[in-house]
């Protein structure tokens, strides 16, 4: 009872699940990223967005720890690593974790990535968005820095100016204190603000119509919940013996009138 329960969870929450694991290895690209030898303030700017996608993580984990009691994510799905992998240095822990986590979905014969949804899904695709802003912001702030170091009057020096930078430009602010002076950084802003209008455009219609649904769709989702449970092999057969011994019933009783109706004739 408990596999099938984790099963049908595991499928509500398959959005979520890739999510995660392009935010993993993300991370661990970003970890590789500070061990090679580059600039100083791309590495600032790379540790600092490390650090705030960490914090996807422990909500993952306290998630998992709250939806599978009784300590099977601790035990059962190894959750005792990904609270060690959420350690910014021990990342590829959390990848560890989730590539046997998802051996365990394989065991349920579940295929994660068959159940994700995005057309006309709004968790789908506000986390498939999330996670390409995540991108787009950390490949921003680090390349703007490269293409204005040097550069004569450049005022986007260091990884707090990059962050800034490029979250008021994503953002459609566009405060002024900082801007780029060299064509490379006028280039990645335009390609930065670019995003930042489709993106929000998404993010605005997504969630709009994320807190419509629920008003529409809570009774037709609640009737249909039950039809849309997985059947198992075992639950099939009986109801294929039931549907037997209905039609046998049903053929005895024909019989029984038949036989009747020869002798009154």
């Amino acid at each position: 009872m408990e596999t099938s329960n984790d099963r049908d969870l595991f499928v509500q929450s398959a959005n979520w699940l890739v999510f995660v694991y392009l935010i993993v290895i993300l991370s661990v690209v970003n970890l590789f990223l500070l061990l090679l030898p580059i600039d100083r303030n791309a590495k600032n700017v790379i540790f600092v967005i490390t650090g705030l996608i960490n914090i996807i993580f422990w909500v993952d984990a306290f998630y998992w720890l709250r939806k599978l009691p009784g300590r099977r994510y601790l035990t059962h799905y190894h959750g005792r690593l990904a609270f060690i992998g959420n350690i910014p240095i021990f990342t590829p822990l959390r990848l560890l974790q989730l590539w046997l986590f998802y051996r365990k979905m394989q065991q349920l014969d579940l295929p994660l990535i068959s159940e994700v949804k995005v057309d006309r899904n709004p968790q789908g695709i506000l986390l498939f968005f999330s996670f390409v802003a995540i991108v787009i912001f950390e490949f921003a702030s680090v390349l703007v820095l490269n293409v204005e170091a040097g550069a004569a009057g450049a005022n986007i020096e260091t990884a707090g100016d990059a962050l800034w930078w490029s979250f008021v430009t994503v953002a459609t602010v566009g405060y002024g204190d900082k801007y780029p002076v060299s064509s490379g950084g006028r280039g990645v802003a335009i390609l930065l603000m670019i995003v930042g209008i489709g993106m929000f455009g998404v993010f605005t219609s997504t969630l709009g119509d994320w807190f419509r649904r629920p008003r529409k769709l809570r009774g037709s989702q609640q009737g249909n919940r039950d039809e849309d449970k997985p059947v198992t092999i075992a639950e099939m057969r009986k109801l294929l013996e039931a549907q037997n011994v209905a039609y046998q019933k049903s053929i005895a009783e024909l019989t029984d009138k038949l036989n009747m109706l020869e002798k009154k004739i």
